[in-house]
């Protein structure tokens, strides 16, 4: 397939951007952050989960949701592995995670609100709405 030549710009400012991520990661501390106890949870289930079906042709946002749960599973490894109850009732998890993975959760939500992410259907409502 034969990209534009808008593409093309795009796709060179993908790359520059990439750039800028390199010179940020060294610079950028693990951060600690506090999540609810029930989130948490959540996110250790998707690293616990096994994926056993079969890699399949699709779509761009299917790729960008698909990096999404990866990351989410990954937090989830690092939720089980070092995240530490807080709080008289261990409503909260205090995590320290590479900024990496923190960014890519944020850019899901950005991509959530702005309407990329496409909500599932009422009757695949998840069980965090």
């Amino acid at each position: 397939m034969s990209e534009t030549p808008a593409q093309r710009r795009y796709r060179d400012d993908a790359r520059l951007l990439a750039v800028i991520g390199a010179h940020l990661v060294g610079q950028l501390p693990p951060l600690t952050l506090r999540l609810p106890r029930e989130t948490a949870d959540a996110a250790v289930r998707a690293w616990e989960r096994d994926e056993t079906d079969p890699p399949t042709p699709e779509s761009g946002e299917q790729g960008y949701v698909r990096t999404f749960a990866a990351t989410l599973a990954l937090i989830g490894l690092e939720i089980r592995d070092s995240g530490k109850p807080i709080g008289d009732d261990g409503a909260h998890v205090v995590v320290t995670l590479d900024p990496a993975r923190v960014a890519a959760a944020v850019f899901a939500h950005e991509c959530a609100t702005d309407g990329m992410l496409r909500p599932p259907p009422a009757s695949e409502a998840s069980p965090l709405t």
